[in-house]
């Protein structure tokens, strides 16, 4: 895919509920692929990528470097589907964040970058989905929620309102009203907005166009 042809975002967040996690992010575009490259701002031109590592977790990172971020990811979901299919133990979540971090450290003038990563520590994806947040200095893992990108401060405000023990069903809520504030934040009028959600041992991704998310919490964009 070329640079003109990238579709643009703003803003990925995560977020837990009672038993699961939420990860959300918009995009230029609906895209049907278990795998996307997205570049999200249109100032910038910071690439991002959204995409599945393996059965077990999926990721959102974003720097200005487009190939460095494909080929990291790449690496990363190639190294856990190996272990997934040999039946091996798997790192875990935080681990592959801050993997990924070491190996934009390696990169010289390694470019100034964000991501999340979120799903289960190991192949039987039991109990609640770690969130791990990471950009090219550090990593941690995240209790409740997390934001990334160039409309994070725009979503955190809105994730101000997260809090413990919300069911499914708000949780979404609340992560769409957030991207769709940092889309709102940039001005960004088209394209959709992905939220997947884990549960269950399940990753379901579903995608709605940003107008009908505006439309839907009496927003204009």
């Amino acid at each position: 895919m070329s640079k003109k042809e990238m579709p643009i975002g703003t803003t990925s967040v995560a977020l837990r509920f009672d038993g699961g996690a939420v990860l959300a992010a918009d995009h230029r575009g609906t895209v049907d692929s278990d795998t996307c490259f997205y570049e999200y701002c249109e100032e910038t031109e910071v690439p991002m990528t959204l995409g599945m590592l393996g059965t077990t977790r999926a990721a959102t990172i974003a720097g200005p470097s487009g190939e460095v971020l494909r080929s990291i990811e790449d690496t990363l979901r190639d190294r856990l589907v190996e272990a997934e299919e040999a039946n091996k133990q798997l790192e875990t979540v935080e681990e592959s964040a801050n993997h990924l971090c070491r190996r934009y450290a390696t990169v010289r003038e390694p470019p100034r970058v964000e991501m999340i990563v979120v799903g289960w520590d190991d192949v039987k994806k039991e109990g609640a989905p770690c969130i791990s947040y990471c950009n090219d200095m550090c990593g941690h893992n995240v209790k409740e929620n997390t934001s990334a990108g160039p409309g994070r401060d725009h979503a955190a405000a809105i994730l101000d309102g997260h809090e413990i023990g919300m069911c499914e069903e708000e949780v979404v809520q609340l992560a769409e009203e957030a991207v769709l504030e940092g889309a709102i934040g940039y001005g960004k009028k088209e394209g959709s907005l992905d939220v997947w959600v884990f549960k269950n041992g399940q990753i379901i991704k579903k995608s709605q166009l940003m107008t009908e998310v505006a439309k839907k919490y009496g927003r204009s964009l």
